[in-house]
């Protein structure tokens, strides 16, 4: 009879065990995703981190498409919904409610200004331009110090204002303080 008890127990544990289901939102250093197959992550040209879609077997995880059409896959309804602009479907994985999210107006890459503006920041904004196409309206770099309490890097020319729509810049922010991790310049300004 103990034993009964106590697989009885163990059954009514496993049922309470919470499990993401397959299709819910997740988050990859706060870009929008969805819990899918890795394969059809892949498949969906798609890429995924491990460890943000919790208690999933491996072969689930959270899934991000940063670029579709002119546009980067995010949810488009329900709580999760950072989407303010026309989508497409068919070009994100997982469920109907993760769409190509489309950009309010898409911008011709600017120039990064060169004048005072230090080689590893030119270099990190390269990437941040090349990782966001359409979506920098303008970039910023150097500029002269406003006196002695002037903490700015931008007097050294250490330092970036990327211009972008408010739409995107929730998305830009953390890839371009990657960017800026990556090269050893200080962080980007990211600016709506």
């Amino acid at each position: 009879m103990k034993n009964m008890r106590s697989i009885l127990l163990f059954v009514a544990a496993l049922a309470t065990t919470a499990w993401a289901t397959v299709g819910d939102p997740c988050h990859n250093d706060h870009i929008p995703g969805v819990c899918v197959k890795t394969t059809d992550c892949t498949a969906a040209g798609g890429t995924y981190q491990s460890g943000n879609c919790p208690n999933d077997p491996d072969t689930v995880q959270c899934c991000q498409k940063t670029k579709c059409d002119t546009g980067e896959c995010r949810w488009t309804s329900g709580i999760q919904s950072s989407c303010s602009g026309a989508t497409k479907t068919g070009l994100c994985p997982g469920p109907a409610g993760f769409k190509c999210c489309l950009a309010h107006d898409t911008f011709s890459r600017p120039s990064i200004p060169t004048s005072n503006c230090e080689g590893k920041t030119e270099s990190s904004g390269a990437k941040i331009l090349d990782q966001f196409p359409g979506s920098i309206v303008t970039v910023y770099c150097y500029r002269p110090s406003e006196g002695p309490s002037d903490t700015s890097d931008h007097p050294k020319g250490l330092a970036l204002d990327l211009m972008v729509g408010v739409s995107r810049s929730r998305c830009i922010l953390p890839y371009a303080s990657a960017a800026a991790l990556l090269t050893r310049s200080p962080s980007p300004d990211v600016q709506p």
